[in-house]
């Protein structure tokens, strides 16, 4: 299986790459499935202000250059974020257009390069919606021809954070966007 592994922060990252990596034999919804090639794309156009996208990106970007993992980052396109959610800007009515965008854009890349399955890093999250992840993930991913990976990662979510809290990894306080700073 090659993997477009969209990623978040390199916090969420940190807790569940390597159960990406040592996934041989691990069985998600009901089939096994091992991952032959991952690439953890930052595509994260919900990040704001700039300086806070610049410092996230950074940040994962170092980390995942210290453990060897391939990665791209896609366009910064917070104009397409602001279309993207809409005029109700309610949390959770404006998450699902967030999780479209972000899934779209990253299975249109996964798809031109070759991938044939799509995750994401936000399924660690205990503060994320994962039923609408996984059903934006599993919507972008059939469009494309690609297979959307649904996983639980949650009971990772701790071990990773206090990960990156000893590795001195910058651990946001909010889930990315301007909105939910302000929130």
């Amino acid at each position: 299986m090659k993997l477009a592994l969209h990623t978040c922060c390199a916090p969420c990252l940190i807790g569940c790459i390597d159960w990406f990596l040592g996934s041989d034999g691990t069985t998600v919804d009901g089939e096994p499935f091992a991952v032959d090639d991952v690439r953890c794309v930052y595509y994260n156009p919900n990040i704001g202000p700039a300086d806070e996208y610049a410092r996230r990106r950074d940040t994962f970007a170092d980390y995942a250059i210290g453990r060897g993992l391939d990665w791209v980052e896609l366009e910064y396109e917070p104009d397409a974020w602001w279309r993207a959610i809409g005029d109700d800007r309610r949390f959770g009515v404006r998450c699902a257009g967030c999780y479209r965008v972000r899934f779209e854009r990253v299975a249109d890349w996964a798809a031109a390069a070759g991938y044939d399955t799509l995750a994401t890093t936000l399924a660690i999250s205990p503060w994320q919606n994962l039923d609408a992840i996984n059903a934006t993930g599993r919507a972008a991913a059939a469009t494309r021809g690609l297979r959307w990976l649904a996983c639980d990662l949650r009971p990772l979510y701790r071990a990773g954070q206090q990960r990156a809290r000893e590795m001195g990894i910058y651990r946001q306080k909010y889930c990315g966007c301007e909105l939910s700073l302000n929130e």
